[in-house]
C-alpha cells in the first residue's frame, strides 16, 4: 500500500485497502485530505498485520471482530491480555473436555446422590437442550454471554429459571473437577420469577369432574379430591416410570384419630430444602372425608391410592375430562387448592397452606387469587354428592 494521488473530489489522497479488510470483498479506496494522514493509516494497517502474520483476513475473520467489539467495545487493546490469560487458565486444567463431557459427570454425580426419579428425569431434560447448543464444544470456552444468549432464547418465566437452576451448579462442578477455572455464570443472578396470575377451576367444574368421576370414574376419585382440596402433589400420587414405593398408600390415612390425619413420608413428599425435613402431616378435610368414604373400613385397605402407571392415568384423565366437558388446565387442581383454602381462611390460610402443601409461605401467597372471597372458598370446599 502506499499514498497515490487523487486528481478527482474534494480528499486529494487515496489509499488502496487490500480485499476482505474493513468487511470488504474486494479491495476499495480510502480517501484522505493530506499524504501524512494516508502514510499513518498504512503505517497502522501494516503493524496490525505485522501482528497476525501473514494470515489472509475472511470475510468469517470480520465477523468475529464484529463480536469482540460487542464484547469488549471498540477498544481491542485488552485483546492481548485476554488471550494471555486464557492460555493459562486452560493450561492449568486437568481434566479437558466438552460441555456434554462434563454435563455427562454432573448427571452422575446426581445420581449418586440419589435424587428421586422426577427430579432426575427433569435434570436429564435440562441438560440435553443445553448439549444441543454448545455439546461439542470445549467447556472451558463456554463464557457468559453465550450462556445469558442461550437462557433468552427459552420461554420467559419458570422454564428460564429451572435451566438456571440446573446449569450453575452444573458448572460449579466443573470448577471443581478441574474441567474449567472459572464458573461462567457466577456473577448470574436467577431469571426473574413468572409473572402471571395462575389459572384455576371454579367450584362448578369441580363439582361437575367430582360428580362424573363418582358415576363413571371412581378410580379416579381420589386424586381429584386429594390434589384438588387435600394439598397432595400429582409427584406423590402418581409414580413415573423407574419409581416404586415412592407414592402414597392407603396405610398412610391415620383415620382411628378423633381429627384424622394423612402421612406423607418422607420417601413420598417431594424433596425440598426445609430444614423441617419433606415428611409433613396433613389433616383429611370433610370434603376428602366425604367423597372418599373415610370411616374404619379404611384401616384395613393396603396398596397404593393410586395404583397406575403414569401412561395410565393419563389416558383415564383425558376421558373423565372429556365426559366432564371441562378443559384441563395444567397443573390446575394444585393451584385451585391452595387459593381457596387461603381464600376460605383469609387470616391464616398462607401459613396453613405452606404447612399442609409442603411450600414456602412465599411460594403459597404465588398461588392466592386475590379476586377470591371466602365465600368463594367455602364454595369449593363445601362441594357434595348432593345439590347445596
Amino acid at each position: 500500500m502506499k499514498p497515490i494521488e487523487n486528481n478527482l473530489g474534494n480528499k486529494p489522497w487515496r489509499v488502496l485497502i487490500p480485499a476482505c479488510w474493513d468487511r470488504n470483498k474486494k479491495r476499495k479506496p480510502i480517501y484522505f485530505d493530506t499524504k501524512r494522514q494516508a502514510e499513518d493509516y498504512i503505517k497502522r494497517t501494516k503493524e496490525i498485520k505485522r501482528k497476525l502474520g501473514d494470515v489472509a483476513i475472511t470475510p468469517e475473520d470480520v465477523r468475529w471482530l464484529g463480536y469482540l467489539h460487542n464484547e469488549l467495545g471498540t477498544d481491542l487493546s485488552a485483546l492481548p491480555d485476554i488471550v494471555s490469560h486464557w492460555r493459562k487458565t486452560s493450561a492449568s486444567l486437568i481434566n479437558k473436555g466438552t460441555v456434554k463431557d462434563m454435563l455427562e459427570r454432573f448427571y452422575a454425580r446426581k445420581q449418586d446422590e440419589g435424587l428421586e426419579h422426577r427430579t432426575l428425569a427433569d435434570l436429564r431434560q435440562k441438560l440435553n437442550r443445553f448439549n444441543v447448543h454448545f455439546g461439542s464444544q470445549p467447556a472451558h470456552e463456554i463464557t457468559e454471554s453465550k450462556i445469558r444468549e442461550y437462557l433468552i432464547g427459552i420461554p420467559q418465566g419458570w422454564s428460564r429459571r429451572n435451566a438456571y437452576k440446573w446449569l450453575k451448579p452444573a458448572f460449579e462442578f466443573g470448577v471443581e473437577t478441574k474441567m474449567i477455572a472459572a464458573n461462567p455464570m457466577k456473577r448470574m443472578d436467577a431469571p426473574p420469577r413468572a409473572v402471571g396470575t395462575p389459572k384455576i377451576y371454579t367450584p362448578a367444574q369441580f363439582e361437575k369432574l367430582l360428580v362424573v368421576a363418582d358415576a363413571k370414574f371412581p378410580e379416579l376419585l381420589p386424586f381429584l379430591v386429594l390434589t384438588g382440596a387435600n394439598f397432595l402433589r400429582t409427584s406423590e400420587l402418581i409414580a413415573t416410570p423407574g419409581e416404586t414405593g415412592t407414592v402414597l398408600e392407603w396405610p398412610a390415612f391415620m383415620v382411628e384419630r378423633e381429627k384424622p390425619l394423612l402421612y406423607i413420608r418422607h420417601e413420598v413428599a417431594k424433596k425440598t430444602s426445609r430444614e423441617s425435613g419433606n415428611q409433613r402431616y396433613v389433616p383429611i378435610l370433610d370434603i376428602t372425608q366425604h367423597w372418599l368414604h373415610i370411616g374404619p373400613r379404611l384401616q384395613r385397605r393396603t396398596g397404593f391410592v393410586m395404583p397406575f402407571t403414569e401412561r395410565q392415568w393419563i389416558d383415564r384423565r383425558r376421558a373423565l375430562f372429556e365426559a366432564a366437558e371441562v378443559e384441563l388446565i395444567h397443573n390446575g387442581f394444585r393451584h385451585s387448592c391452595l387459593s381457596y383454602f387461603i381464600a376460605a381462611h383469609p387470616e391464616s390460610g398462607v401459613a396453613l397452606t405452606a404447612q399442609y402443601a409442603g411450600n414456602s409461605e412465599a411460594i403459597s401467597r404465588q398461588h392466592y387469587i386475590q379476586a377470591l372471597t371466602p365465600g368463594d372458598g367455602a364454595a369449593w370446599y363445601e362441594i357434595r354428592r348432593h345439590a347445596r
